[in-house]
């Protein structure tokens, strides 16, 4: 991909010129100059891992949009979570787009899936067929990820247990995620 790890460790910087076909069949699908359709610059503030964010991270490297990553701790969240610096909603990731001078902030993932998903042809907002199949993986991903954090952040299982609930993530969760994925 395109992606280039600065020499600060916090943060990440992406960039690529290519070609890209729009993989949407009721879009069109002639080539278009890869960068042509993007916004100046990305700003994503999450946690050093992988999570939430990563659907967006992907759509950026495969499109090749600018983007700037912001690593941010545990112990420094705590800290930011309650001030007017954490985003409208105070959770991760926030996004903060900026275009022709302008600067707008979004803490809603899904809806900014959605917003860029419009912008790269992946979603037609007005065919109820793509939206049938889009929105349940959109809105999905979420769940997937707090049933995976109910496993790591579990201290009060036993070994047992855990191994338990971790069979039931992978072949239950995960598998219909999958599914879901595939149709």
């Amino acid at each position: 991909m395109g992606g280039a790890q600065s020499s600060e460790a916090s943060i990440i910087y992406a960039n690529s010129n290519s070609l890209m076909v729009r993989p949407d069949s009721e879009s069109s699908s002639r080539p278009v100059e890869w960068g042509s359709n993007l916004v100046e610059k990305v700003r994503i503030v999450y946690f050093p891992m992988l999570g939430r964010a990563d659907p967006l991270v992907q759509m950026f490297e495969y499109h090749g949009q600018n983007y700037e990553k912001v690593v941010i701790d545990h112990p420094t969240w705590s800290i930011v979570k309650n001030t007017d610096k954490a985003g409208e909603f105070s959770s991760l990731p926030v996004m903060t787009l900026q275009n022709k001078g302008r600067q707008k902030e979004m803490g809603m993932l899904n809806a900014t899936l959605r917003a860029f998903g419009v912008k790269f042809g992946y979603y037609n907002p007005r065919s109820w067929r793509q939206s049938l199949l889009i929105d349940p993986i959109i809105d999905t991903w979420s769940d997937v990820l707090i049933a995976q954090a109910r496993i790591i952040y579990d201290t009060s299982s036993t070994d047992e247990q855990k191994k338990m609930l971790i069979e039931k993530y992978i072949f239950g969760i995960v598998t219909n995620f999958h599914n879901m994925c595939e149709t």
